[in-house]
């Protein structure tokens, strides 16, 4: 054991023989001579000291041992090295360290060809399974990946030409299939693109698995589209025997997309031999159907090829069972719809009894119905039956606001501070232009009759008069009663549906010279108002309701000028007939009219039979204070609107 020789305990390791031999006899091996002949020495531990070499004694060139030669090489078999290697220098350097293996650099990461000791390679250049690799790039004879401008591409590629490219922001190649779903934003519009056969457009899916022929089998998706119950869905493609078609229900969506489905609908496979659609396989909605009593939705088809092709199309569910759809519009070759049998071009919308139609050469419809957007001038309710209306033009005259004509059993003297009124209601109206008033002159009262309008409170009088007429007193007749017009010199603004009150005064009068008002007493027939008085010239009323006075009351409704009002016979201002209000709104809102044509959503109508606007609105059988046409009965819920001569 004493000439065992630890090289480890010298920090320096002999680098000449000699070096190395007076090493040896300072450690008790001696006898070691140099010379041009080889010298074998055993230095103990089962090492031999030849001439310039070290080496173990089993050492056989290439074949056992190991030995370290005077010149620095070493032969071995195999070794365990507990620090780094590096061979050469600079950038002509190998090393291994514990970054990993890397060469061309002293430092890892710069290092062109490098194997981290987590196995990440790194090469630029080389070759791999037949691809050559670059700086930024994998490439064979025929294609390269392109890291550095994010890009794979074929060695032929020319834009618009040949080859093919996949990039960041461009993919183009000679053609494309896709077994599940293509995303657009924007399309060129200086391409051609075709498709064989038909597009449909609807919510769609593909398969994420196969499904099997069983009953029972479920149908998953890849979830691009959430299916919901009773979605009726198609497959159309190439499966068990050649291309076949299934249509099925959604009857469970608890797991999706994962779907539970009722399976062949159309009923053409046995049980347990439904076709075998491969994963891949478009899934499209046809509407909704819970196969008994609803259904919904549609879809739009694009014919390019075919019967009766090319041709674009809506479809519409019609029916609960899986086929219960029918196309509702076409545009384009119109053979096999509308009455059509040969390739004519134009547009179809409707079925066979209401339709539109336009075959390149007439307009054919069965029922042409133009509806304008108007703004409504007051609430209208021609939604629930369409209501006769005119365009209001702002020119006004007083009509009938509110009376009570009767002859009259009494008179009642006005005169000094003793005032006379009656109260009454406006109804719809919002203007009063004039009253007129049954009395007499009682001998010669001096100074004016003032007529008045008065707001109520209490049913009684209150506030100042919002409008005055004064007449000379002594202008009214002496001899008899009758109905005296007082005409206010600005319509007086009053608010819709609120009792007024009319009140008259003579302040020049007294008991012998007045003015005698005629009443009705005992009854208090007149519904809407009572007979009022007061002593004090106003400062104080009282009432009775078992009295009126006998009175009319004139005015109008206010609009805004072109604004859509319903026409009543009973309403001077209300005439001008011009069509119909067919939807709903409140005033200012928009609201549809229907000037010609047949107006539909009547009841009751006597076919044949000419009808006219009611006093009140709406329409009636005869005609009305003033008589307004507005059109015959074709059935008994529509009406052909009467043209005006214009």
């Amino acid at each position: 054991m004493a000439n065992i020789i630890d090289i480890h305990q010298d920090p320096v390791f002999p680098t000449t023989w000699d070096e190395l031999v007076n090493g040896l006899e300072d450690r008790g091996v001696t006898g070691i001579t140099s010379n041009a002949q080889p010298v074998v020495k055993d230095v103990g531990g089962g090492m031999s000291l030849m001439t310039n070499n070290l080496q173990s004694p089993n050492y056989k060139a290439g074949t056992n041992g190991w030995r370290l030669f005077s010149n620095g090489d070493v032969e071995f078999g195999s070794g365990k090295f507990r620090g780094d290697i590096t061979i050469g220098s600079g950038e002509n350097v190998f090393k291994a360290d514990s970054q990993g293996i890397y060469l061309g650099s002293a430092t890892f990461a710069n290092a062109p060809f490098s194997v981290s000791m987590a196995g990440a390679l790194k090469s630029e250049s080389g070759e791999i399974g037949g691809w050559t690799i670059g700086a930024t790039t994998l490439s064979t004879t025929n294609l390269t990946i392109d890291s550095a401008n994010e890009k794979i591409e074929s060695d032929n590629y020319l834009a618009g030409s040949s080859g093919f490219t996949i990039g960041s922001d461009l993919i183009e190649a000679q053609n494309i299939i896709s077994r599940g779903t293509i995303r657009g934003s924007t399309f060129t519009y200086d391409m051609i693109s075709a498709v064989g056969g038909q597009l449909m457009v609807s919510d769609a899916d593909s398969l994420a698995s196969d499904m099997t022929a069983l009953d029972a089998s479920t149908l998953t998706t890849k979830g691009d589209t959430t299916f919901a119950v009773n979605d009726m869905l198609v497959m159309r493609a190439v499966a068990t025997s050649g291309i076949q078609e299934e249509w099925l229900r959604v009857t469970n969506i608890g797991s999706a997309p994962t779907y539970t489905v009722t399976r062949d609908l159309a009923g053409v496979f046995s049980a347990n031999a439904n076709p075998v659609w491969k994963a891949g396989t478009p899934v499209v909605k046809q509407g909704s159907s819970d196969g008994s009593s609803t259904y919904s939705g549609g879809w739009l088809r694009l014919l390019g090829e075919g019967t009766n092709s090319p041709h674009y199309s809506v479809f519409g569910r019609t029916g609960v069972a899986y086929n219960g759809s029918s196309e509702l519009v076409r545009m384009g070759n119109l053979n096999g719809i509308g009455g059509e049998t040969t390739d004519v071009f134009g547009f179809f919308s409707g079925d066979s009894t209401s339709f539109f139609k336009w075959d390149g050469t007439s307009l054919v419809a069965t029922n042409i119905r133009i509806v304008n957007k108007l703004t409504a001038g007051e609430d209208l309710t021609g939604a629930t039956t369409p209501q006769p209306i005119f365009i209001e033009d702002g020119s006004y005259t007083g009509v009938l606001v509110t009376e009570y004509d009767v002859g009259g059993n009494g008179k009642i003297n006005t005169f000094g501070a003793a005032w006379k009124g009656q109260t009454f209601l406006v109804g719809d109206y919002d203007k009063i232009t004039s009253v007129k008033l049954f009395m007499n002159r009682d001998n010669n009262p001096t100074g004016n009759l003032d007529v008045s309008i008065y707001a109520t409170s209490a049913g009684v009088p209150t506030g100042s008069a919002l409008g005055t007429k004064s007449v000379a007193a002594s202008t009214i007749t002496e001899t008899f009663q009758y109905f005296a017009e007082y005409i206010f010199a600005t319509p007086i603004t009053v608010t819709p549906n609120t009792t007024y009150a009319v009140v008259i005064s003579v302040p020049d009068g007294d008991g012998s010279n007045n003015i005698q008002w005629v009443e009705q007493s005992g009854s208090g027939a007149y519904a809407d108002g009572q007979l009022v008085y007061s002593g004090d010239s106003g400062a104080n009323w009282s009432a009775t309701s078992t009295s009126d006075f006998v009175f009319k009351v004139y005015g109008y409704e206010n609009f805004t000028t072109g604004t859509i009002v319903e026409c009543k016979a009973g309403d001077t201002n209300k005439l001008t007939y011009t069509g119909f209000a067919v939807s709903s709104a409140s005033a200012t809102e928009s609201v549809d009219v229907q000037f010609t044509g047949i107006v539909e959503g009547f009841a009751g109508l006597t076919l044949g039979s000419v009808y006219y606007v009611g006093n009140t609105g709406g329409i009636q059988g005869s005609a009305g204070d003033n008589s307004v046409k507005v059109g015959r009965a074709i059935s008994a819920t529509g009406l052909l609107i009467y043209q005006l001569a214009i």
